[in-house]
């Protein structure tokens, strides 16, 4: 028997479906996971895992757990964060071969998976040559005052990391492994002077609101223009406008407005590029007419891409055909996951979950062949059999990349 057929044979389904239900029922909104974080160092520290809880930020708590290997080989990282939307959500349930509640599919159950795939593992006595780094942290969802995923960065940054990673949450019927990068942007319009009324504003007075319409329009302008660009597996970078903002009343003159919107850009751009792009777009708007543009540009997603020839990619893609039969191809992603974080200090990453990117039913659970839906949504759910699939995904992908030992 294959080493990897000895470690399935210890995966337990229903084991793993209740801790998964056990953990939904546990609340944890950004900024408040410590329950549920202690309760899956509990579950490591039994499996017989070294667990340490980390308190990077005073609202966060990062669990990281550790099944040694014997040495000789890479050590590879899951991660899956603990915290949910801050979002009511019907009481917790296993009905009808699914997991409701919030935090099911998004992504408690994932990390469910992770658990009972080391706890297999060990089970089996089949011992790897490199580390199984398993990582959940709790800054994911609406962290507020930190950045996305700040308390796991801080932790990379010291060290705290595998020499690769698989984001257990993300596409199922591909596997990406070029990402989109994500900027939010805002562009303040202002002039001299005070607010006054419209009949007491000097002739030829800027107006911040006319600007804010024009800048509008050139960021349209240079979005279309990108759309004609071929980026391989990506597609081409965008613009978004989502807020033009300023003015307090019908016949008064302002002298300030703000456009924000977001700027998506594919990993042969950069952050500097895009920034002096937008500066230029905002200085052309504002030239000759009196007004300023201040530009603010804040990186939420560094772009990044991991070769296809990576070890990473080939141990997962035997993975997946062994677990499923056949092999994912190649794409990109243009929703900024935990991915990013990874590829931006040069580590190895991919995602898989259950998810089918760009198809809006996913979020209403309206196609009868979804794994998964409702994430940030009214009702949320995940197919238990996924439970299984991801478990055998993970011992396997684990199997092929640290490789196994021939100590005992």
């Amino acid at each position: 028997m294959r080493p990897v057929e000895q470690i399935w044979e210890h995966i337990d389904p229903e084991r793993m479906s209740r801790l998964a239900l056990e953990l939904v029922r546990i609340p944890s909104p950004t900024l408040a996971n410590r329950q549920v974080a202690e309760r899956l160092g509990q579950e490591f520290q039994a499996i017989g895992l070294e667990v340490s809880l980390y308190h990077p930020m005073p609202e966060s708590t990062v669990v990281v757990a550790r099944l040694p290997g014997t040495g000789g080989g890479p050590c590879l990282e899951f991660i899956g964060h603990n915290d949910h939307v801050p979002l009511e959500h019907a009481t917790p349930e296993i009905r009808d071969g699914r997991l409701y509640g919030r935090g099911s599919l998004d992504m408690k159950a994932a990390v469910a998976s992770v658990v009972e795939a080391v706890r297999a593992l060990k089970a089996s006595g089949i011992r790897l040559k490199g580390d199984i780094l398993i990582t959940s942290q709790g800054l994911h969802e609406s962290p507020g005052k930190y950045e996305h995923s700040e308390d796991r960065k801080l932790l990379m940054d010291q060290g705290i990391r595998g020499d690769a990673c698989i984001v257990v949450e993300g596409p199922w019927a591909i596997l990406p492994i070029r990402h989109i990068g994500l900027i939010v942007y805002e562009v303040e319009i202002e002039r001299d002077g005070e607010v006054t009324h419209e009949l007491a504003a000097l002739p030829g007075t800027p107006n911040p609101l006319l600007l804010a319409a024009q800048l509008a329009l050139r960021i349209d302008e240079r979005s279309q223009a990108l759309a004609l660009e071929d980026v391989p597996l990506l597609g081409p970078d965008t613009y978004h406008v989502g807020i033009i903002q300023g003015g307090d009343y019908f016949n008064r003159f302002p002298n300030k407005c703000r456009v924000v919107g977001t700027r998506r850009y594919n990993p042969a751009r950069s952050f500097a590029q895009c920034q002096a792009e937008l500066e230029a777009i905002a200085a052309q708007v504002v030239a000759g007419t009196g007004a300023r543009a201040r530009v603010q540009l804040k990186n939420s997603a560094t772009a990044g891409e991991i070769s296809a020839h990576d070890p990473l990619v080939a141990a997962f893609q035997a993975a997946h055909q062994e677990v499923v039969g056949d092999t994912l191809p190649l794409a990109g992603l243009r929703v900024a996951t935990d991915v990013l974080m990874f590829l931006e200090r040069g580590i190895p990453t991919i995602c898989h979950g259950s998810l089918s990117y760009g198809d809006p039913n996913e979020f209403n659970g309206a196609r009868d062949d979804l794994r998964g839906g409702g994430h940030h949504g009214d009702v949320e759910w995940i197919a238990l059999s996924e439970l299984d699939r991801y478990a055998r995904l993970w011992t396997a992908a684990a199997i092929h990349y640290c490789g196994v030992s021939e100590e005992a």
